[in-house]
Formats: structure tokens, C-alpha cells, sequence
């Protein structure tokens, strides 16, 4: 995926980032990088990539651009979901 899709992050989003200290630069830096890609049924696309020593899971809903990005989690947090 191009670095520069257009994404949506909403309110809810964007406060869970800056809690977990991810930027929206790291997020478009995991999907122009990443390694793993999961479709799920629910129109969910799951992208694994590492930023620095972290490695992040970015969910992407929608078919088309803009995405709505669903939530951007580390691999500890997201291990215990």
C-alpha cells in the first residue's frame, strides 16, 4: 500500500495514538513497509510492519480511499486482545 493513501482517523483513533505514542507518520510509515496482510470478513484489512523497534498492527476499514483507520496497537497489546 502507498505510504500516501488518504486515511481517515477519528476522534476516538487519533486519542488511543497519542496515548500509545504513535503518529500519524508511523502509521503511513508501517503501510508503505509492511510485511504481513490479513483481509478479515467485516471489510477489515489488518497490515504487520515494524517502525524502529516496535512492531505495530494497523487496521484499515473500507474497499476504497479514503480508509478509516480502526486502530493502530502494538503486538504486546495486541497479543492480550
Amino acid at each position: 500500500m502507498d505510504s500516501g493513501v488518504a486515511l481517515i482517523f477519528d476522534s476516538h483513533t487519533r486519542r488511543r495514538m497519542r496515548q500509545r505514542g504513535i503518529t500519524e507518520e508511523i502509521v503511513r510509515a508501517v503501510l508503505g513497509n509492511y510485511d504481513e496482510e490479513y483481509r478479515r470478513d467485516e471489510g477489515r484489512t489488518e497490515y504487520w510492519g515494524d517502525y524502529e523497534r516496535r512492531r505495530l498492527l494497523v487496521v484499515l476499514e473500507g474497499e476504497t480511499e479514503p480508509y478509516l483507520v480502526v486502530t493502530v496497537i502494538d503486538q504486546e497489546r495486541a497479543e492480550r486482545r
